[in-house]
């Protein structure tokens, strides 16, 4: 009998360890909608609508901190409201739209006192995917999409910040609002000009 309670305690905590080991990490997905434009010397550069979508891995040293990596599959960039003419030629709606696979990693804090609610902040690392630019030309009332690669115009990697508020709610469903701002200057065109890249986001996901 007493060999049997032993194993049965041991069982127990072998059991809760493992349960306790589990919690610590969460996995999830994100999707979303976001406003982006250029910070620098882009001066005519409004915000563009994009989205994001991905996955993340959330691991928890204790109550109140984790750390978060992502990885996300963004589209960005910005648009321009001026018009241009080349001679009988008006060119409008102009924008520019990249596609980056971003991998933020934050370090986040749990509110004790307010249950699901964290704010996380941590560094960004985009790879650049695609880079397009768009715009429509209008000659005598006839209009055209146009549509350039320029991704030989745009460096590969940028860098930023990132940070997030987020509320997870009993049922592991979670919405944040995200802010990124871009360090690195992206022009690569041989010009001057600076140009980076400036991203708000709200999301939802799960965590499982």
């Amino acid at each position: 009998m007493t060999k049997l309670i032993i194993c049965a305690a041991a069982l127990a905590v072998s059991a809760l360890s493992a349960q306790a080991q589990e919690k610590k990490f969460e996995f999830g997905v994100k999707a979303g909608a976001q406003l982006s434009t250029f910070a620098g010397d882009f001066e005519e550069a409004e915000a563009l609508a994009g989205f994001h979508v991905g996955g993340l891995v959330n691991y928890h040293f204790n109550e109140n901190f984790s750390v978060q990596p992502e990885l996300l599959l963004s589209m960005q960039g910005a648009e321009s409201g001026d018009e241009y003419w080349d001679g009988e030629v008006r060119y409008e709606n102009m924008r520019v739209e990249l596609f980056y696979l971003n991998m933020p990693v934050l370090v986040k804090y749990h509110f004790a006192k307010v249950r699901g609610l964290s704010v996380g902040a941590g560094p960004q690392v985009g790879v650049l995917l695609s880079a397009k630019q768009k715009y429509d030309s209008v000659v005598f009332g006839d209009r055209d999409e146009n549509e350039n690669d320029i991704k030989d115009d745009v460096k590969p990697i940028d860098i930023g910040l990132v940070g997030d508020v987020e509320y997870k709610l009993k049922n592991d469903i979670f919405f944040s609002v995200r802010a990124n701002v871009g360090f690195v200057n992206i022009n690569d065109d041989g010009s001057n000009d600076k140009t980076r890249n400036s991203v708000v986001s709200l999301s939802a996901g799960y965590r499982f």
